[in-house]
């Protein structure tokens, strides 16, 4: 990939663990090397590059929705599963059905995980806590809330070794088991200015994502 005397593409990384074989991917093909990374937690990523502080970066499906008009779709990569997604939870001290009207901590670090929460425990389990949003700290968090929304390296942490008396609810199992569908947490997007400017360059970091 080279840049032809343009300035290097600014490309998001979420810096947490589950995203570790993209970084390892882009790596061993070289492509790294003709790139800005930026890494950051997905929420911060989405706002980099609505902001244009980033070229192409991962974004929420929601932040994508959003603002589909100033971004393009890079096809073929995207967050998902079908049934437990391991790295996004809702951590509890009671059961789901006893949050009616509890306080439930929702993570700064991510927008379509807190909105999926809601939505789950609102429309599946059927009751209507309290939300707050804050930083991402399971421990703080649990301090002030009867459960919280956790993602990334910390989701993956209470899955496997959760301390006693919290259970750790998967929202991708949540959703398959409710709808029946998969679920797609992001996707990687490109500014429309950007892919018009240099469609050659969007072509090979979408290539080289795919591969990695």
């Amino acid at each position: 990939m080279k840049a032809c005397g343009n300035p290097r593409a600014r490309l998001g990384d979420i810096s947490f663990l589950n995203c570790a074989p993209i970084r390892w991917g882009l790596a061993d093909s070289g492509a790294v090397h003709d790139l800005d990374m930026v890494s950051a937690p997905p929420e911060q990523l989405s706002a980099l590059l609505l902001s244009g502080d980033l070229d192409i970066s991962p974004i929420s499906v929601v932040r994508y929705l959003r603002h589909a008009e100033e971004l393009c779709l890079l096809p073929g990569i995207a967050i998902g599963s079908d049934g437990p997604v391991g790295s996004c939870h809702i951590v509890s001290r009671d059961p789901l059905e006893a949050l009616d009207g509890r306080v439930v901590a929702l993570s700064a670090a991510s927008r379509s995980t807190s909105l999926l929460a809601r939505m789950l425990l609102e429309d599946a389990v059927g009751v209507r806590p309290e939300y707050r949003t804050l930083r991402q700290d399971v421990g703080a968090m649990l301090r002030t809330a009867r459960a919280a929304v956790v993602i990334g390296d910390d989701a993956l942490r209470v899955r496997s070794s959760a301390p006693d008396g919290l259970t750790v609810h998967d929202t991708g199992a949540m959703w398959r088991s409710w709808t029946g569908l998969p679920m797609v947490f992001a996707v990687w997007a490109v500014r429309r200015d950007f892919a018009r400017d240099r469609p050659e360059t969007v072509r090979e970091v979408g290539a080289a994502l795919v591969d990695a």
